[in-house]
């Protein structure tokens, strides 16, 4: 069993984070992510990854760091980089500022009570507000590397 009293937050940690962007790829795989609205991939993302990369997080409460948040929000960067169509080496906070997705550390810390700072984005949170949301495919796409190019220089 991968939870177990002799496991390390860290390791616990790492766990979940393979497991979320495994998840991650595996819908990828079962469905055509790009063709889909914002609103459902929202929801697949909530009842699909989230659970797969936060499994017993609570039993570590007492014992996640901020660097255990951060190991968690590559899930959330894969899952918005794979819907937005963006290679994978994009920028994460512009692809978070593309969909207007706030960190998913600020959802752990309040979900699981944990004894940590939410991340204050410093960035224009609204910078594009609903620009993509009622796009699919190719137009999505082109729109959003426009905009991730456009906040990277």
């Amino acid at each position: 069993a991968v939870l177990s009293t002799k496991n390390s937050p860290s390791k616990h940690i790492q766990h979940l984070k393979d497991k979320g962007i495994a998840a991650c790829y595996k819908l990828k795989m079962s469905i055509q992510i790009s063709q889909i609205s914002f609103a459902i991939a929202i929801r697949y993302y909530h009842s699909i990854i989230v659970p797969s990369c936060t499994y017993a997080l609570e039993c570590f409460r007492d014992h996640v760091t901020s660097k255990h948040l951060d190991e968690l929000e590559v899930v959330q960067s894969s899952f918005l980089k794979l819907f937005l169509g963006v290679s994978k080496f994009s920028s994460s906070t512009n692809s978070r500022i593309c969909t207007n997705a706030l960190p998913m550390r600020n959802m752990l810390i309040q979900r699981h009570s944990l004894n940590l700072q939410p991340l204050l984005d410093d960035q224009s949170h609204h910078m594009y507000p609903y620009t993509i949301f009622g796009l699919t495919g190719n137009r999505r796409r082109i729109i959003a590397k426009i905009m991730v190019t456009d906040l990277h220089h």
